[in-house]
């Protein structure tokens, strides 16, 4: 089955089948969605790994607020055998004092995510675009309304992001 949530409440219906194993194989989005008020499909020790296909479309997520004592904490608190691509994200906070914490996903095994854009320019966005490329995205981008000079993020965190090749779309107004 295919999925294509359109608001916060569908992503949080399905974030429940996903934790009562129901099959969530496919995710497609069809717009631009704001998650204000969902906390992610499952996170924590025992989180279910999401075993599909996310497909973004180049549309973005906007407005993700995570904050947790639980380790695997992100949009997925696990993937396993997943790929996630073409998916934007905005204005996410995630934070958690233990282990394994991302924004896209805290836990990833065997998985892809690829063409991720970060829409901002503050350290948040710099270390979700570097744990993406880590992860193994081919393609990842700094989307930023601003100059490079304007960026709130440290100039070092500008600087290693560049090192680990991620790539910079400034004075663009996604």
């Amino acid at each position: 089955d295919r999925y294509e949530p359109t608001k916060a409440d569908q992503f949080i219906w399905l974030g429940e089948m996903l934790q009562y194993n129901e099959p969530v194989n496919a995710i497609r989005l069809t717009q631009d969605v704001d998650l204000t008020g969902f906390t992610g499909f499952g996170n924590g020790e025992y989180a279910v790994p999401f075993k599909g296909e996310f497909d973004g479309r180049g549309h973005r997520l906007s407005n993700l607020k995570i904050e947790t004592s639980e380790k695997n904490t992100g949009l997925f608190g696990r993937v396993e055998d997943a790929n996630i691509h073409d998916l934007g994200i905005e204005g996410a906070e995630v934070k958690s004092d233990r282990p394994n914490v991302g924004i896209v996903a805290g836990n990833a095994k065997n998985s892809t995510i690829n063409r991720v854009a970060v829409i901002g320019g503050g350290n948040t966005a710099m270390d979700s675009c570097r744990t993406a490329r880590r992860m193994g995205a081919e393609e990842v981008y700094i989307v930023y309304r601003r100059s490079e000079a304007e960026m709130p993020a440290r100039v070092e965190e500008v600087r290693h992001a560049k090192e680990e090749g991620v790539k910079f779309l400034t004075l663009n107004n996604p």
